[in-house]
């Protein structure tokens, strides 16, 4: 058995828009990515100044060396580790006078997922949809080149603020966990993490803490029908897809 891992990068980041002119905030702005303290590999996917703020980031890891002389790679164990908690503090920004602007920090309550997906063939994350999290199911077309057998691991976890910690340690509040674990002869496995919000989350510097994405591998032969078969279902699915971008 080999432990594979792929260390995914922290990021924080700034809520709140900036009136131009002034350097002050503005009304019904105070949920918008305003700056990104620490950008990394992460991306904002669709929308910046919309509702369906996403934040989004992709990276693979590499099974040729395992998957070379016919041999087809089965899961022992897929996780996912994170060293601390999301942060959310506040900014204390100034409103720019025009109009109705709350400048406390997010309330009790205000709610951020983070969703780490790993697959057997890549998705696009520009066109992700903002559930990540429900890639694999029926209903999400966005995503309908993933199904059961391509989602290795899907977890998300919902983290809120509440009064005992003074707007800063967010606290989980749920875990949603699926995946199939199943034997893959892809020559990848392509890991994603998604940031979401709710807009009640604002006027905070958020950070959102790194991540490692492990795999617990063991390479098998199996018969020669049965490994043709799945070398080549993972071959035809990877070839819209598989660009070498990341």
């Amino acid at each position: 058995m080999k432990v594979l891992k792929r260390e995914m990068t922290s990021t924080s980041f700034y809520l709140g828009q900036r009136n131009p002119t002034t350097g002050n905030f503005l009304p019904d702005r105070e949920n918008i990515i305003d700056e990104f303290l620490s950008q990394n590999d992460w991306v904002i996917i669709g929308n910046p100044l919309g509702d369906d703020k996403v934040l989004g980031q992709e990276s693979f890891i590499d099974l040729r060396g395992l998957s070379q002389e016919d041999k087809t790679i089965f899961f022992e164990n897929v996780m996912v580790q994170t060293p601390i908690l999301p942060l959310a503090g506040s900014r204390n920004a100034i409103g720019d006078g025009a109009g109705p602007y709350d400048e406390t920090t997010a309330p009790a309550g205000a709610t951020l997922s983070i969703t780490d997906l790993m697959t057997s063939i890549p998705i696009d994350i520009q066109t992700a949809h903002t559930d990540g999290h429900a890639a694999g199911y029926a209903g999400f077309p966005e995503l309908s080149t993933l199904n059961f057998e391509h989602v290795i691991y899907n977890r998300t976890q919902s983290f809120s603020l509440d009064l005992d910690f003074g707007g800063a340690v967010m606290q989980l509040t749920g875990s949603n966990q699926t995946g199939s674990g199943q034997a893959t002869a892809s020559d990848r496995i392509y890991c994603y993490r998604f940031v979401t919000w709710t807009n009640d989350m604002r006027n905070v510097n958020i950070v959102i803490p790194p991540a490692r994405h492990l795999l617990a591998v063991v390479a098998k032969e199996e018969p020669m029908v049965s490994h043709l078969y799945r070398l080549k279902r993972s071959y035809d699915l990877q070839q819209s897809f598989d660009i070498d971008r990341l």
